[in-house]
């Protein structure tokens, strides 16, 4: 009989706070997305990602960070490569060379396809492009293409300037080696990549270099193979053609964004207005949430970022805040962030409504109607108040409840022993 007495007492202890539950206002629905302008480097992506982060433990309101996912690695593609590559060794054997050739053309299109997936999600990637480009280059050979033959070895060169002879038949020495040469002879270059928007994480041949902008050293002549990866942007490949220069080259990316992003950037150029402008709102709406939270970080230099936080509200169809703040990537701190962002929701009100912030008193007047008399008008006012009848119907339905299981237990057990167990003796009133 313990066990269930302390059983019902412990439902009775989760019902009294029910009144208490229901007065807690609903967080409103949040999100939003971060620009960047300036040189991005690694604190910078950091202390966007601990924004983020900070956005989404926020107690004030109920934060969901937009689907900015890349597209998934096409693995599936990768690992046909293998079968083109056996079938065209077994026609090799046969003497099909020119079958050979279009199942290693098929190969190589497999790869040429899945760049990103090469880069982001494969194993010696570089190594796998190599394999089909020297295989290629045996079978156009034997199959008197000395065209082909030379447009892959020179693919090849750019890839590897330095790749030994060993793994090619010897019969393609000569070639090999004279184009070999030649390539050698014209040099080397850098490469400076910059995407727009910046940010962007950068490969060039199959290896990552950074986020954009990013200075590639020691780049040969020849083909160079770019891939740009952003969040919420679709992945960008692009082949440059190299011609090695003193003064070296700069080569632009411009990313295509992704559907979250084509209704979100918009919105940037709304950024200073006091109300929610025509973008603004048609982001809400796509993202289906009532505040919308966009953060500007003007990158002024390695040390130097100023952040302005412009937080807008569907319902009223006005900005809330803004929030200027400059800070060093290098140095801010997760708890610089985490104020920040409680300061963008500072004094404004989060309900929908226009007005002061609830709970806010102004100042102080020299009279009033006096102690007593000001509190008599707060309780008049009390069932005006929004969640007062839930609460009190819900400290009502606690009361009754606990007043039937108490009598439940009072009536099903000697009162000696409950006096004895507890201390004391209950005595309703009815």
């Amino acid at each position: 009989m313990l066990h269930v007495r302390t059983i019902l007492w412990s439902g009775l202890f989760i019902l009294g706070f029910h009144g208490t539950a229901l007065a807690a206002e609903p967080k409103p629905s949040a999100s939003g997305t971060i620009f960047m302008e300036g040189a991005v480097t690694e604190p910078v992506l950091t202390l966007q990602q601990s924004l983020i982060g900070a956005l989404g433990y926020s107690n004030l309101v109920n934060w969901r960070s937009p689907d900015l996912s890349l597209p998934p690695p096409n693995i599936a593609d990768i690992d046909k490569t293998k079968e083109h590559l056996n079938k065209a060794r077994d026609l090799g054997k046969e003497g099909e060379i020119e079958k050979g050739v279009a199942e290693l053309r098929a190969a190589l299109k497999l790869l040429d396809d899945n760049i990103f997936t090469l880069c982001t999600s494969t194993p010696k990637a570089i190594g796998k492009y190599i394999n089909v480009l020297r295989r290629l280059s045996v079978f156009l050979y034997f199959n008197n293409d000395s065209e082909g033959t030379t447009a892959v070895l020179n693919r090849l060169f750019a890839l590897y300037p330095s790749i030994p002879f060993k793994k090619f038949t010897k019969d393609l020495k000569p070639l090999f080696t004279e184009l070999q040469k030649a390539h050698g002879e014209l040099g080397f270059t850098t490469v400076s990549v910059t995407t727009d928007p910046p940010g962007a994480k950068i490969y060039y041949n199959f290896e990552l270099q950074g986020p954009s902008p990013v200075k590639v050293e020691e780049v040969p002549a020849g083909e160079a193979i770019l891939l740009a990866v952003l969040p919420g942007y679709e992945p960008q490949v692009e082949r440059l053609a190299v011609t090695p220069k003193a003064e070296g080259t700069t080569h632009t990316m411009t990313l295509k964004p992704g559907p979250v992003l084509q209704a979100l950037s918009p919105a940037r150029a709304e950024l200073g207005l006091t109300t929610a402008g025509p973008a603004v709102l048609a982001a809400m709406n796509y993202l289906k949430v009532d505040i919308l939270v966009l953060v500007h970080f003007d990158i002024k230099g390695p040390r130097e970022l100023i952040m302005t936080g412009s937080v807008f509200d569907r319902r009223t169809q006005v900005r809330l805040k803004e929030v200027k703040k400059t800070v060093d990537p290098q140095t801010v701190t997760p708890e610089q962030v985490r104020t920040y962002v409680a300061s963008m929701f500072e004094g404004v009100r989060l309900d929908g409504k226009i007005g002061p912030k609830p709970g806010k008193t102004g100042p102080k007047k020299p009279e009033g109607p006096g102690f007593l008399s000001g509190m008599w008008t707060s309780v008049k006012t009390l069932p005006e108040k929004k969640y007062f009848w839930h609460t009190m119907g819900g400290i009502g339905g606690a009361l009754v409840v606990g007043a039937i299981v108490t009598a439940v237990m009072l009536s099903g057990e000697n009162t000696d022993e409950f006096r004895r167990t507890t201390g004391s003796k209950l005595v309703l009133g009815f």
